[in-house]
């Protein structure tokens, strides 16, 4: 770490999309965009598995998500939706993906373990499209977009003065050792 870095990172467990995913998710952020929105850049484009908050020291964070196993999955988005508090525009799937929770929760275990309870949101499982929305899609229901999962990432939100971007601090790929129930089974 650099002089000019800050001693606590903000940081989250998310998964970045593969390159031809992330490409469909920034068109649909193109379209729902509208009326001074802001799209999210696609560099920028993940979802979110836990905010984990200010973190000074990371080790924790990747040894215990090392230790997290699954089976890759995939899962669909098709489904746009609204955040009116927070003015965001969402894409994501319209019902529970057992792995994908099982996931998330894993990432809420070891971040609780090694930094305390975080945000305590629920986990609702939906990529940011584009900020600053004024009102809802007129879309509900979208094309399909099916997304292969293979691995997740912890991130670092690094603050510039044009926005923000995301840096990966590690990955963990899902390596499909557990075959008796974990987060790998559906």
């Amino acid at each position: 770490m650099n002089d000019t870095e800050p001693l606590n990172r903000r940081m989250f467990f998310g998964i970045r999309p593969p390159p031809d995913v992330a490409r469909r998710l920034h068109a649909l952020a193109r379209t729902v965009a509208r009326d001074g929105a802001r799209p999210v850049p696609l560099a920028n484009l993940h979802l979110t598995l836990y905010f984990v908050g200010q973190v000074a020291e990371p080790d924790c964070l990747v040894q215990g998500a090392g230790a997290i196993d699954g089976t890759p999955f995939t899962f669909t988005i098709n489904t746009l939706g609204f955040f009116a508090r927070a003015r965001v525009a969402w894409a994501g799937p319209d019902g529970p993906v057992p792995r994908l929770v099982a996931l998330a929760g894993g990432c809420r275990a070891v971040a609780e373990r090694c930094e305390g309870p975080g945000d305590g949101r629920d986990f609702v499982p939906h990529v940011t499209l584009a900020r600053k929305v004024r009102r809802p899609p007129t879309l509900e229901r979208i094309e399909p977009i099916v997304w292969p999962v293979d691995r997740f990432q912890l991130f670092w939100s690094r603050n510039h003065g044009n926005g923000v971007e995301y840096e990966v601090v590690a990955e963990f790929p899902l390596r499909g050792r557990d075959a008796s129930g974990g987060i790998g089974s559906t």
